[in-house]
């Protein structure tokens, strides 16, 4: 896991989200869209909830960057921050593997 300033949407990153969250799906059914599809990656944040949650947006550059702490899922009192990303659905999944991997 320090490689995640590298990872970029993808369902190798849904997949590491699916497994830190517990939300493996039976065989046969597909990982969720979580690095792609905004919706799906505020499930994650609704999952690891009540924590602190920000979601910026620099409109400069149309560029995202995700704050989570403070929850009892989140290993640390601390923010856990997404560096700044193209999408939402990536900074979001960035920022919760950050909180969340022990």
């Amino acid at each position: 896991m320090n490689n995640l300033v590298e990872l970029k949407a993808s369902r190798e990153l849904d997949a590491l989200v699916a497994e830190v969250m517990g939300d493996l799906p039976p065989r046969g059914y597909s990982i969720p869209d979580y690095s792609t599809f905004i919706s799906v990656a505020l499930e994650v944040v609704e999952k690891i909830q009540p924590c602190h949650f920000e979601l910026i947006h620099w409109a400069d550059s149309d560029r995202w960057q995700c704050n989570i702490g403070g929850g009892p899922m989140t290993r640390y009192y601390e923010m856990c921050q997404a560096d700044w990303q193209d999408t939402a659905p990536l900074a979001i999944c960035l920022a919760v593997l950050k909180a969340v991997v022990k």
